[in-house]
């Protein structure tokens, strides 16, 4: 059976294995959902969630006793969101607020100098949310939900999708695995620059 090592210094959540393409190549497999990589002499856990708040709920549940284990306090998602105002593709955030449930709850999780994402669980009109949510930079659908478990965690979007673009075009389709190989390149200099030096 794979173990992870005791020195776990940052456990790091993205929804999909593609989002996460840098950090798990030449990672060591612990399972379908989880990876260790040492990166800079540091021991780093990726934990892929899955997207939505089923998934993610099935496999918090399911590493729970690894996530235990790692007994690590820096707990970070990095990931793509939709930007509901004009941000350039590719600009990273750090979201300190998080609305969910249509718009009935939040977390605060930083005080200031931070973005609003929010939290959704189907594909929506960006248009409809941007009026609905006036004071929202991003979306996504899974943040909200693993705040739930991890109010102390720290959030890092990267800008998937313009708010001009609709994500339901085959334009975007066909463009999607280009952007999210480049986002992902990008979320993992963002990290080793931010957190490994």
């Amino acid at each position: 059976m794979n173990t992870i090592p005791e020195d776990i210094s940052h456990i790091l959540l993205f929804a999909e294995k593609r989002e996460a393409k840098y950090f798990i190549n030449k990672a060591k497999k612990i399972n379908d959902h989880l990876f260790v990589k040492n990166i800079k002499n540091k021991n780093i856990l990726i934990i892929i969630t899955g997207v939505g708040k089923n998934a993610i709920k099935r496999t918090i549940k399911n590493q729970k006793d690894i996530i235990d284990a790692a007994n690590c306090k820096s707990i970070i998602n990095l990931g793509n969101a939709g930007s509901l105002i004009a941000i350039p593709k590719s600009t990273i955030l750090t979201i300190g607020h998080i609305i969910g449930r249509n718009g009935k709850d939040s977390f605060q999780l930083m005080q200031k100098n931070h973005f609003t994402n929010v939290t959704v669980n189907s594909l929506q009109d960006k248009i409809q949310l941007a009026n609905q949510y006036k004071n929202a930079h991003t979306v996504d659908m899974e943040l909200f939900h693993l705040a739930e478990v991890f109010p102390w965690i720290v959030s890092h979007k990267i800008i998937l999708d313009t708010f001009k673009m609709n994500p339901k075009t085959l334009l975007f389709r066909l463009k999607l695995p280009f952007l999210i190989k480049k986002n992902s390149k990008l979320l993992y200099s963002f990290f080793i620059n931010k957190y490994l030096t």
